[in-house]
């Protein structure tokens, strides 16, 4: 069959991963998608009503951000972690996580958000700062981990609880919502 001459042929040319996962991607046209759509179309008609609090998260990010470029900014660097004893235990990638720029901080701040090694970053920076910086810290992890991030959360399940509460009452499809994105976005 061409199945097994594509695979006889991946051996000799040692593609057989890409041919592996190509015959296994045949098996996707059995699924049909049908659960995928759903989903993406659950997530449509979920972006009217999350609008407010997706605005609310990006403010958030913005204000801390620049605070911490005002308040970190610069301090965080090579010489000053190879400098510092304390640090010595601490992965030296956590440099990168620094608030030198405000593409840096709201990386580092997406860190903070996943809780990706947040004691980690945070100790970094009191060691180079002051202990006051705790305060940031603590402050964006109340803030936007235990208030945002469940609210965020709390949404979509109560959207998925409820499909019909999350559809604006103006906007009746599918279809009719994806227009309105559409000329939103």
């Amino acid at each position: 069959s061409a199945d097994a001459m594509l695979l006889a042929r991946a051996h000799a040319a040692d593609e057989a991963p890409f041919v592996l996962l190509a015959r296994c991607s045949r098996l996707l046209r059995l699924l049909r998608l049908t659960v995928a759509n759903e989903v993406f179309e659950h997530f449509l008609r979920l972006l009217p009503a999350f609008a407010g609090l997706l605005g609310a998260l990006i403010a958030l990010f913005t204000l801390y951000a620049q605070l911490g470029v005002l308040l970190f900014g610069g301090k965080l660097n090579t010489e000053d972690w190879e400098s510092t004893p304390a640090l010595d235990d601490t992965n030296p990638l956590f440099v990168l996580c620094n608030f030198n720029d405000f593409g840096s901080a709201l990386l580092t701040l997406f860190e903070l958000l996943v809780v990706n090694n947040w004691h980690v970053i945070m100790e970094s920076v009191v060691q180079l700062t002051t202990e006051a910086s705790r305060l940031y810290f603590v402050s964006w992890y109340v803030l936007a981990v235990t208030v945002m991030f469940n609210l965020v959360v709390a949404h979509v399940l109560d959207g998925f609880f409820e499909p019909d509460a999350a559809i604006d009452p103006e906007i009746g499809d599918v279809q009719e919502l994806a227009d309105w994105a559409a000329s939103r976005f």
